[in-house]
C-alpha cells in the first residue's frame, strides 16, 4: 500500500542523511515520487539552515537532507534541526560511502559491497598522552544501542533468510537505480567498475612513486617515512604500485571467472553488519585501519554517524569504496554510493510498523498507587455523554498512568464499554489511531480510498444508537495539531478537532503537557492541573515496587534489579549524587514499559525534551526565557513567555508575587537539552553576567537580596571561566558572596562584636572604597571603629587602624602632599605620585575640574622629569584618559589612549597585561565615540526567580565593566582572600 502525499511535516516517519554531493544524487534516483516537484510544501522550523527533498520510497514519506560540510559536529547540528522541524522522525538512515576492512566478520569485503551499523564507535574520542592515545570506551562515553525497532531490523539481517532477501532486493534496486539512469544523459554514471578495478595491497606496501623516484618517495621504506604531495593524489598506475603485492581473495577471483561483461551476478553487492567507526579523520592508512580493527572490532570507517546516532534512531548504510588504506582507487565512489542508496530502499521495505494508535490494549499496572483526588475528579466530569475532562502536568508526572487505569475500571465497570485510545502527538499517528478505529468497528467505506476515514469515525462516535464508549486523546500537547494556523504549511480544510464528537453516548479524556491545547480541547473548567506525587504515595509506589525497600522510579528499579545484590539503593543513591555526567547517565537510561507507547524512548531526560523541543518550535523566546530567563524584550513578552512555560508546567508560581518555582529535575533535564546543542557555555555566560552585576555586596542591609540569590550561585562559583571578561565578572561574584558569608556567618556563629567579626567589618570596608562605594565605606568603617573602641579600647592596635581608614580621605592626601612638596620638592617624582592619588580621590568625589587641573599637573611634571615615554609619564597620560573617557569627551580620550597604546608597546611590548588593557580601552573609546550615549543598551537578564517588574531593571553594559577595569583590578587583588574567607566560612 502506498503512502498518501503528507499533510504535515510531521507525517514523515523516515529521514535519509547524506554528507556529499554524490551520495545525495544516488539516493534521489531510488525515490518513487517526488513531493516537491512544484516547489516546496512544507517548509521548515524557525532556526533551521538545513534544506530538503521530499517525496515517497515504497510506503514510506521520506525526507532527505544533504549535509553542508562533512563530519561528526555538522552531522549532529544538522540532524537536531531536521528533528525540530520533523517531529515525527522515528528513523534515520545515514546513506553514502565509506572505507572498509578487507575482511568482516563473514568473510571477505570488496569494493561496492554494503556496511551496515550494528553499533557506531567514536575511534577519535579519547586522552592523547605523550606515548599513546587511549579512546574512552565507559559506558557513560559510549553512545549507545539502537532503539529496540533499530535493534529487531538489525537482528533480522542477522540471519540467514534475513541477509539473503537484504541482499537479493538490494541488487534488485540496484539494477532499478542503473536502468533509471540510463534514460538521463548520465548513462553509465553508476556501472560496476569491475573486479580488475577492485585492487587490495599488502598493508605493509606504501602508495608511492616505485618507478626510478627522484622525490622522497626513494627514502620511504616503512610505514613512518613521509611521501611527496604528487603521491596522494595519484593513482597505483601512475605510480607504478605493483601487481605482485596484491593479495588474493577467493570472492574476487569469482566474479573474474564470470568474464564479467555487465552481468548482474558479478555487479551483486554482499552486505556486512557491525561495528562501524566514525570519527573526523579520513582513515588513509592501513596499519592504522588493522590497529583500529583489533582495538574496537569495527568493519568501516565513516565521519558522520556519531553525529546523527544520538540524535534520532540511526542506521548507518554506506558503500565500500576503499580499504582505508594510502592506495588510490579510481571509479569507486559513485558505484559505491548507489550499492549503498540501494540497501536503504532495501531496509525500508523491511521496516515493519506495529500498529500503535489503539492502546486500549494498554496493561493496567498491577502497583499502580491509586491517586483518589484525580479519579473521583474524572469519574464526576466524564459522567454525563458528549462530556471531556483534561489531565495536565508535566510530561512523565503520571498523566496517562491514571487515564489507563481510569480506562479499565470504566471496562470493569461496564463491559459493553467501547473504550479508544487515540494517540494524538501528531496529526499522523491521530490518523493511524482513526483508521484503526475503524477497522475494529468493521465500519462500511473505510477501505474505500474515496472515503474519508476521519469523517467515518467521527459519524458512529456521534451516532446515539451506538456506544456507550470513551476515548483517551493521549499526549495531545501541540494546538496547531487540531487547530492549525491559516495558511500554514500542511493546514487543511476542516481541522481535526472537528472529528472530535461533541455529542453521542461517550467521552473524551485528553492528557497533556500544554495547558492552552488542553483549554481548547476540553473546556476552561474541564482541566485538572496534575501535581508530583504526594510523599505517602511516592512511599507508596516505591514499596510496591521493592517490597519495604525503597527506590528512584521506574527507570532506578530497573536499573539496580539488572544488577541485583550489587546495587542497593542506598549504592543508587550515591551514583546519582556523583555527578552531573553520572546523573545525566542514570536518567538517560531507557528502562522500557510494555505500558508506554512502543516507540517512545522512556528515559526521564527525553521525557522532558520532548517538551522542550516543541516549545523551541513553537515559542523559541520561551525556551530561552526556560534556558535563563532572557529578558531582552519588555514586560509584555516575558509575560507571554512565562504563560507558555507556567501552560507545560515547568514552572509554578508561588505565594510570593515575584518568585517562580521550578522542578529540580526539569531544572537539571534543561541543562541535559541545552548541552545536547552545545547552548550551555553560552547561558553559563549570560548567567554570571547578570548575577555579577545583580549580587549585592555583603553590608547587612542587603542580606536578604543576597539570600534570594546565593542558592542560585552554587555551580558557577565552583569553576573559574578562562575567558578574560568573564574572570572579571567570577571575581566580583565571588567577592561579593564570599563577603556576604563571611559576614552572615561570623555574626551568627561568633557575635557582632567579636574581634574577627569586626576585622571581617573593616576589611569589607576596604573594599567598599576600592569599589568607590565611599559611603557605605564610611558607614563600615564607623561601625568597626566603633565596636572596636568598645571592645578593645582606643589604644589597641586594631582601633588605630580603624581611625587610620576613616582618615583616609582628602584632607589626608592633601596633607601628604603639602609636606612633600616642602621636603621634597613640587616635581619630585614621590610627590607627583600624590598629585596623582589626589586627583583620584578628587575624581571619584564628583570634583571634575580640579581632578583634571592634577591630572595635567602631573603629566606637564612628569614629561619634563621622566620623559615623554617613561612608564610613569603614560600611566598619566592613561589617567587622563581615562577621566575624559568618564566624562564622554571621546575625542580627547582617544588621542591620549593611543598616545598611552604607542608607549606602552615601545616600551613593555604588545603582550604586557598594561599594554592589552590600554589596547582594549581605546577600542571602546572609539566605539563610545560612535554611539548615542542615550542608546546604549543593558544587556543583562534576570535571575529566574523573578518576576517582569523586576526583570526590567537590567544589567549595567559590558563598556560600563570595561570603563571600570581599574576598580575591577582593585577587587583582584581581594580575590584569593574572598576565596579563603568563603573557606573559613564553611570551617565555621
Amino acid at each position: 500500500m502506498f503512502s498518501p502525499r503528507p499533510s504535515r511535516r510531521d507525517d514523515f516517519e523516515v529521514a535519509i542523511i547524506c554528507a556529499l554531493p554524490l551520495e545525495y544524487d544516488a539516493v534521489s534516483y531510488i525515490f518513487d515520487e517526488f513531493w516537491d516537484e512544484d516547489g516546496d510544501r512544507y517548509g521548515r522550523a524557525v532556526g533551521d539552515p538545513n534544506s530538503y527533498t521530499t517525496g515517497r520510497m515504497g510506503k514510506y514519506n521520506v525526507v532527505l537532507a544533504l549535509l553542508p560540510h562533512m563530519g561528526k559536529t555538522n552531522a549532529a547540528s544538522a540532524t537536531a534541526s531536521m528533528r525540530s522541524s520533523y517531529g515525527g522522525l522515528r528513523l534515520a538512515l545515514l546513506v553514502g560511502v565509506c572505507g572498509a576492512m578487507p575482511c568482516g566478520r563473514d568473510g571477505e569485503v570488496l569494493l561496492g559491497d554494503v556496511v551496515i551499523s550494528k553499533t557506531v564507535i567514536q575511534y577519535d574520542f579519547g586522552r592523547q598522552y605523550p606515548d599513546r592515545f587511549i579512546r574512552k570506551n565507559t559506558l557513560e562515553d559510549n553512545l549507545g544501542r539502537p532503539n529496540k525497532d533499530v535493534r529487531n531490523l538489525l537482528a533480522v539481517f542477522e540471519t540467514d533468510r534475513g541477509l539473503d532477501q537484504l541482499e537479493r532486493r538490494t541488487a534488485q534496486c540496484l539494477r532499478q537505480l542503473q536502468a533509471k539512469v540510463t534514460q538521463t544523459r548520465r548513462r553509465g554514471k553508476y556501472d560496476y567498475p569491475g573486479p580488475a578495478e577492485d585492487r587490495l595491497y599488502e598493508p605493509a606496501y606504501r602508495h608511492k612513486h616505485h618507478v626510478s623516484p627522484t622525490c622522497i618517495c626513494g627514502d620511504c621504506f616503512s610505514d613512518l617515512d613521509p611521501v611527496c604531495d604528487e603521491v596522494l593524489s595519484s593513482s597505483c598506475a601512475d605510480l607504478g604500485c605493483d601487481d605482485e603485492h596484491l593479495i588474493m581473495r577467493e570472492r574476487l577471483q569469482a566474479k573474474r571467472q564470470l568474464g564479467y561483461d555487465g552481468s548482474d551476478t558479478a555487479q551483486r553487492p554482499a552486505v556486512h553488519v557491525g561495528a562501524v567507526a566514525s570519527g573526523d579523520t579520513v582513515i588513509k592508512s592501513a596499519a592504522d585501519r588493522d590497529r583500529l580493527s583489533r582495538e574496537a572490532g569495527v568493519i568501516a570507517f565513516e565521519m558522520e554517524g556519531a553525529g546523527v546516532w544520538d540524535e534520532v534512531p540511526c542506521i548507518v548504510v554506506k558503500g565500500v569504496c576503499d580499504y582505508a588504506d594510502s592506495h588510490k582507487h579510481k571509479g569507486w565512489q559513485n558505484f559505491a554510493a548507489a550499492t549503498a542508496a540501494s540497501a536503504s530502499k532495501a531496509i525500508l521495505e523491511g521496516y515493519i510498523q506495529t500498529d500503535e494508535a489503539l492502546k486500549a490494549s494498554a496493561g493496567e499496572d498491577p502497583k499502580f498507587v491509586e491517586r483518589t483526588d484525580i479519579l473521583l475528579w474524572l469519574r464526576d466530569h466524564t459522567a454525563q455523554p458528549g462530556s471531556r475532562a483534561a489531565l495536565v502536568g508535566l510530561g512523565g508526572i503520571g498523566k496517562s498512568q491514571v487515564a489507563i487505569h481510569y480506562a479499565y475500571e470504566v471496562r470493569q465497570a461496564s463491559p459493553d464499554t467501547w473504550v479508544f485510545w487515540v494517540h494524538a502527538s501528531s496529526s499522523s499517528r491521530f490518523e493511524e489511531a482513526y483508521r484503526c478505529i475503524a477497522d475494529r468497528l468493521q465500519l462500511p467505506g473505510r477501505d474505500d480510498p474515496q472515503r474519508n476515514v476521519l469523517q467515518l469515525v467521527h459519524a458512529w462516535l456521534c451516532d446515539e444508537e451506538n456506544g456507550p464508549w470513551m476515548m483517551v486523546l493521549d499526549n495531545a500537547d501541540s494546538v496547531d495539531v487540531f487547530f492549525p494556523r491559516r495558511g500554514a504549511h500542511g493546514s487543511r480544510d476542516q481541522p481535526l478537532a472537528s472529528f472530535l464528537p461533541k455529542t453521542g453516548r461517550g467521552s473524551i479524556i485528553i492528557t497533556s503537557r500544554n495547558a492552552d491545547a488542553a483549554e481548547r480541547l476540553a473546556g476552561l473548567d474541564a482541566i485538572y492541573n496534575v501535581p508530583v506525587m504526594e510523599k505517602s504515595q511516592a512511599l507508596q509506589l516505591l514499596r510496591n515496587r521493592f517490597g519495604e525497600q525503597c527506590a528512584d522510579s521506574h527507570m532506578a528499579a530497573a536499573y539496580i534489579k539488572r544488577r541485583g545484590t550489587r546495587m542497593l539503593i542506598l549504592a543508587y543513591l550515591d551514583e546519582f549524587r556523583k555527578s552531573d555526567k553520572k546523573r545525566a547517565s542514570l536518567l538517560n537510561k531507557d528502562a522500557g514499559d510494555l505500558r508506554c507507547d512502543e516507540s517512545a524512548d522512556n528515559s526521564t531526560v527525553t521525557t522532558w525534551q520532548i517538551t522542550f523541543e516543541q516549545i523551541r518550535r513553537d515559542r523559541p523566546s520561551a525556551a530561552n526565557l526556560l534556558s535563563f530567563m532572557n529578558g531582552e524584550d519588555g514586560e509584555e513578552d516575558l509575560d507571554e513567555d512565562l504563560e507558555v512555560l507556567c501552560g507545560y508546567s515547568l514552572v509554578a508560581v508561588t505565594a510570593e508575587s515575584d518568585v517562580f518555582e521550578m522542578h529540580a529535575l526539569v531544572q537539571f533535564c534543561t541543562r541535559v537539552w541545552l548541552s545536547s546543542f552545545g547552548d550551555m557555555q553560552y547561558w553559563e555566560r549570560e548567567f554570571l553576567r547578570v548575577m555579577s552585576d545583580r549580587y549585592p555586596s555583603g553590608t547587612y542591609e542587603s542580606w536578604r537580596e543576597c539570600q534570594r540569590l546565593d542558592p542560585h550561585i552554587e555551580a558557577i562559583v565552583k569553576g573559574e571561566p578562562g575567558d578574560g571578561e568573564g574572570a572579571l565578572r567570577w571575581a566580583r561574584l565571588v567577592m561579593n558572596a564570599g563577603w556576604y558569608r563571611l559576614m552572615k556567618g561570623s555574626e551568627k556563629v561568633l557575635g557582632r562584636e567579636h574581634p574577627d567579626t569586626l576585622t571581617s567589618v573593616n576589611n569589607l570596608a576596604l573594599v567598599l572604597r576600592y569599589q568607590g562605594k565611599y559611603e557605605e565605606a564610611e558607614h563600615m568603617n564607623r561601625r568597626a571603629l566603633d565596636s572596636r573602641e568598645k571592645v578593645l579600647g582606643r589604644e589597641h592596635p586594631d582601633t588605630l587602624v580603624s581611625i587610620s581608614n576613616l582618615a583616609s580621605s582628602e584632607h589626608m592626601h592633601r596633607r601628604a602632599l603639602d609636606s612633600r612638596e616642602k621636603v621634597l620638592r613640587r616635581d619630585h617624582p614621590d610627590t607627583l605620585t600624590n598629585v596623582s592619588n589626589l586627583a583620584s580621590v578628587l575624581q571619584y568625589q564628583g570634583k571634575y575640574e580640579e581632578a583634571e587641573h592634577m591630572n595635567r599637573r602631573a603629566l606637564d611634571s612628569k614629561e619634563k622629569v621622566l620623559g615623554r615615554e617613561h612608564p610613569d609619564t603614560l600611566t598619566t597620560v592613561y589617567k587622563l584618559a581615562y577621566f575624559l573617557h568618564r566624562q564622554a569627551r571621546f575625542s580627547d580620550a582617544a588621542e591620549l589612549y593611543e598616545r598611552a597604546c604607542s608607549g606602552y608597546i615601545k616600551a613593555l611590548g604588545s603582550d604586557h597585561p598594561t599594554t592589552r588593557v590600554s589596547v582594549v580601552m581605546r577600542s571602546h573609546v572609539l566605539r563610545d565615540a560612535g554611539c548615542s550615549l542615550g542608546t546604549r543598551l543593558s544587556s543583562g537578564s534576570e535571575s529566574f526567580i523573578d518576576k517582569p517588574s523586576h526583570l526590567a531593571q537590567r544589567g549595567q553594559d559590558i563598556t560600563q565593566d570595561a570603563s571600570n577595569i581599574h576598580r575591577v583590578i582593585s577587587e583582584l587583588i581581594y580575590k584569593l582572600y574572598y576565596i579563603a574567607s568563603v573557606n573559613i566560612l564553611l570551617f565555621l
